[in-house]
């Protein structure tokens, strides 16, 4: 878990699939309002600038393979799950950006926001919106394809 700048710094240095030594790190017990992926993730590591994250050599990496069992949910039952506090996995195509840049909320005042059209493997379609810093990067990048 990270918070604030450290985000950003964190989110450029560390790669999906990569084997890290991470040390000075916090690891916690995830309480009750944490949704977890899975009971054997109970645990938060929270990574600041004081952590210290080094690359492994070669031969030290882990082979790691991503999941290709993920229990994923069509647009159509989304609904369904919208009170239940658990994670749930889809899987969509960015088909357009639309024109919004901006939302204005009571708690945080203007905020940067991007919203996309998604579909998924039925082509139905639905609206994903990027609020904050994940519009600032991610949300270029996919602009970015879509061009």
């Amino acid at each position: 878990m990270t918070y604030q700048n450290d985000i950003e710094l964190l989110d450029e240095r560390l790669k999906l699939y990569s084997t890290y030594i991470i040390s000075n790190a916090l690891v916690s017990r995830a309480n009750e309002f944490f949704n977890v992926p899975d009971e054997k993730y109970r645990f938060v590591w929270s990574i600041n600038r004081k952590t210290l994250i080094q690359d492994v050599d070669d031969d030290q990496q882990l082979d790691l393979q991503p999941s290709s069992d993920i229990d994923t949910k069509p647009f159509g039952q989304l609904y369904a799950h919208k009170s239940k506090r658990h994670a749930i996995n889809i899987i969509g195509v960015v088909i357009s950006k639309l024109p919004r840049e901006f939302i204005v909320t009571n708690r945080t005042g203007q905020q940067k926001a991007n919203d996309f059209v998604m579909v998924d493997e039925e082509l139905k379609p639905i609206i994903f919106t990027m609020w904050g810093n994940f519009t600032v990067y991610q949300g270029i990048e996919i602009d970015k394809e879509l061009q």
